[in-house]
């Protein structure tokens, strides 16, 4: 498994949503954070920003199972 980010920012984040090719910006996803600040997703003002939601980014990698009969 991968190492989880060192630099704690919200580009490192789970809850980041890059929504920049629908004109969105970057957005916070987290629904903690969005009850707090109203119903629009919450705007990641800077690349260094990071609130107290922080959670690093999981590996993305899945292990599948193996067909039967195949190596």
């Amino acid at each position: 498994m991968r190492e989880p980010p060192k630099i704690r920012s919200c580009i490192n984040c789970r809850y980041m949503m890059w929504l920049v090719g629908v004109g969105q910006g970057i957005r916070c996803d987290n629904a903690e954070k969005n009850t707090l600040e109203g119903t629009e997703l919450f705007r990641i003002p800077s690349r260094e920003y990071c609130c107290e939601h922080f959670e690093p980014k999981q590996d993305s990698r899945v292990e599948l199972p193996r067909l039967p009969g195949r190596p």
